[in-house]
């Protein structure tokens, strides 16, 4: 069953429907679009960043429709809420075990006291900087995860993608 996204209410009603959830959302964040380091464009995946330290819900990949204030838009998204993702790096996060190095210059170590709220915007390309968002998360994709490699998290992050648009819009 295809069918487009209109509004908050139809998102839930199909995931409703769908069965992906049975009238759970896990939460709402507002917040205005902050320009980040720009790793997620430069690896193929530009995201809006949004202050997120404290939303009430626990670290993970999400499922999210993301509305832009002034009529801009309203948008599925997939979302990254916690630490900056460890690629390649010594440290661990949420207890998994960190890689050795080995990425050519271009590791990146998870920070847990920088906590980071990324949105990447199905079907969308522009610029938001500024904007007010309105963020309904709606199902959790997985936990945070560490990555050996770039190449790792960029395939993890076109996997959770196809993983949002076969929840929102069918296989």
């Amino acid at each position: 069953m295809a069918f487009k996204i209109r509004h908050i209410y139809d998102t839930i009603f199909a995931m409703k429907f769908t069965g992906i959830v049975h009238g759970v959302v896990y939460g709402v964040v507002h917040g205005v679009v902050q320009k980040g380091d720009g790793l997620g464009a430069k690896i193929g995946f530009p995201t809006i960043n949004l202050e997120g330290s404290s939303v009430g819900f626990s670290h993970g990949v999400y499922l999210v429709e993301v509305e832009v204030s002034q009529g801009a838009g309203k948008f599925v998204g997939v979302m990254h809420y916690g630490p900056r993702p460890s690629v390649g790096a010594r440290v661990s996060v949420g207890g998994g075990a960190g890689g050795a190095g080995g990425t050519g210059g271009h590791g990146i170590a998870a920070d847990p006291s920088e906590i980071r709220l990324e949105i990447h915007l199905l079907d969308f390309s522009g610029d938001l900087y500024g904007k007010t968002v309105t963020v309904v998360v709606l199902d959790k994709i997985r936990e945070v995860m560490c990555f050996s490699s770039l190449e790792e998290l960029k395939a993890r992050i076109a996997e959770d993608i196809l993983l949002a648009r076969a929840r929102v819009y069918g296989p």
